[in-house]
């Protein structure tokens, strides 16, 4: 028999058993201990980011989380705690959404995060609205701080070495319900996220780097990290193939359309998209050896990549 809720307390005692270590409801707000911190909010919505047919509900928990852990983390910060606004249906099942709990409290656990508060309310579909709070290791690391002659990286996780595109192969085979693809989906339900030792190795070259997250692909991400529409600044792109998973090599094959083009329009990779001086690019490859360099900081507004003007 599915039981289903009767009431907001019925439902902030589940949330309290997936994260009975760090919910502290006793008050409607809560006081952060630290002075300097990162903050960032975003919202994941059904239908819209993803879709119950296609997400496990763990799937679900997990990735509303992730995206906010990614946006702390492109700041050069370690997730501390966040707040969630749940928005949900009243027919919600309860061990569905314990279910989605239960995904997003793995990864917080994982980072060690803490839930310090939020709200409920009822609507007719899923809606999570989650601020997270970070600190940062040195001082927070920000977009448009490139200079002409800097290096565009990408700093991936280390246990998945060629996500360019892969989220989007995700999206579109499970949009279409095409067979096989395991690590394209996994990309998409269940992102990787850079590890913390990574953020270390960047927080003493803070003053020198600009850094982001490649949530919406390069072809939007890199204007947005060089701060183009309000500087003269663009870049030079090489990309090969080779840097490209083989699901993706694959899908692309299969559609008859050129991969490195479709990576440049991929999105949700949730790795770390970043510009620095030569010198210090230098120091980052010898420290990082699964960072990749995608080309150089360009006077102009033009973006190209293996010699095609893909945006002016």
């Amino acid at each position: 028999m599915l039981m289903h809720y009767t009431s907001e307390e019925d439902i902030l005692c589940s949330i309290d058993s997936f994260f009975e270590h760090s919910s502290r409801r006793k008050d409607d707000a809560d006081i952060l201990p630290y002075n300097s911190y990162v903050t960032s909010v975003d919202i994941v919505s059904e239908n819209l980011d993803f879709r119950r047919h296609t997400f496990s509900p763990q799937n679900i928990g997990y990735k509303a989380l992730a995206v906010n852990i990614s946006d702390c983390m492109a700041m050069g910060a370690i997730p501390h705690s966040f707040l969630m606004a749940l928005s949900l249906p009243q027919t919600i099942e309860k061990v569905y959404l314990e279910s989605i709990l239960e995904g997003m409290s793995t990864l917080a656990q994982r980072y060690n995060i803490s839930l310090i508060g939020g709200d409920i309310a009822f609507e007719d579909s899923l809606r999570f609205a989650i601020t997270i709070f970070g600190i940062p290791i040195t001082e927070p690391i920000r977009r448009g701080n490139a200079s002409v002659g800097d290096s565009i990286f990408y700093l991936p996780s280390s246990l998945l070495l060629s996500p360019l595109g892969l989220a989007r192969v995700g999206f579109e085979t499970l949009e279409e319900g095409v067979h096989g693809y395991p690590e394209a989906k996994k990309a998409q339900c269940e992102p990787t996220l850079v590890e913390l030792d990574s953020l270390h190795i960047l927080a003493p070259f803070a003053q020198s780097l600009s850094l982001m997250d490649s949530s919406d692909g390069l072809f939007s991400d890199i204007p947005r990290l060089l701060g183009t529409h309000s500087s003269s600044l663009g870049a030079e792109l090489v990309i090969s193939e080779d840097l490209l998973h083989h699901e993706v090599l694959t899908w692309c094959a299969s559609r008859r359309c050129n991969p490195v083009e479709f990576a440049l329009h991929g999105g949700e990779e949730y790795c770390l998209l970043g510009t620095a001086p030569p010198h210090i690019m230098s120091l980052l490859q010898d420290a990082l050896p699964h960072i990749v360099v995608l080309g150089t900081v360009t006077q102009g507004n033009t973006i190209s990549c293996n010699g095609n003007v893909v945006k002016k």
